[in-house]
């Protein structure tokens, strides 16, 4: 691997950079390690919401009533969301590259403005979705761009678009949709592209 100093840093060449930048494995590596923190964060929350069920059945029954900011629902589903839809990014952005080498601009990656919109990224990646696989893609991307990282929208009407999407996505679903991106992705892994 040639290498030049670029500030202290061992740079690779630009046609290394387009070799890794399009090898499957680049992106199926970062997918599985943050698909697994997301996977490990939903899995505790899990485990503690089943735990916590028998004391909060007690509680409303005595007539306890819930408010929004008790609940460990958004504490855990707003990341999971971010986490798994960056998974899914990478392997959205692994299958467009691994079939076309568009987004690479001489040695530098280049998704446009609409890099984190996991629809627009499906498309390029030439994919076939149903419609169920794109809300939670929809889902996905405003996780990424903002719910999953800030605690409030930038419009107001975003806000409630927000909030309902955190009590309508299936982690079930999301975890059956990366399957199904990883799966495609593994095919060009052994050399075949497009």
């Amino acid at each position: 691997m040639s290498q030049k100093k670029t500030g202290g840093v061992d740079a690779i060449s630009a046609e290394e950079f387009r070799k890794y930048a399009r090898d499957p494995r680049t992106w199926l590596t970062t997918a599985r390690m943050l698909k697994r923190a997301a996977d490990i964060l939903w899995q505790t929350y899990w485990a503690e919401f089943r735990t916590s069920m028998d004391e909060y059945v007690r509680r409303v029954k005595a007539g306890w009533v819930p408010c929004h900011s008790e609940s460990t629902w958004s504490e855990m589903a707003r990341p999971y969301m971010l986490l798994a839809g960056f998974a899914i990014e990478n392997l959205l952005k692994g299958l467009w590259l691994a079939r076309d080498a568009a987004a690479l601009k001489g040695d530098r990656l280049d998704f446009g403005s609409r890099g984190h919109d996991l629809k627009w990224l499906s498309v390029r990646a030439s994919l076939q979705l149903n419609q169920d696989e794109l809300l939670e893609l929809e889902l996905l991307t405003n996780s990424i761009v903002c719910s999953g990282r800030y605690s409030i929208s930038k419009r107001s009407q975003e806000l409630v678009k927000a909030d309902w999407q955190l009590h309508t996505f299936d982690a079930h679903q999301i975890g059956v949709l990366y399957e199904k991106l990883r799966t495609a992705l593994l095919k060009y892994s052994t050399g075949n592209r497009a």
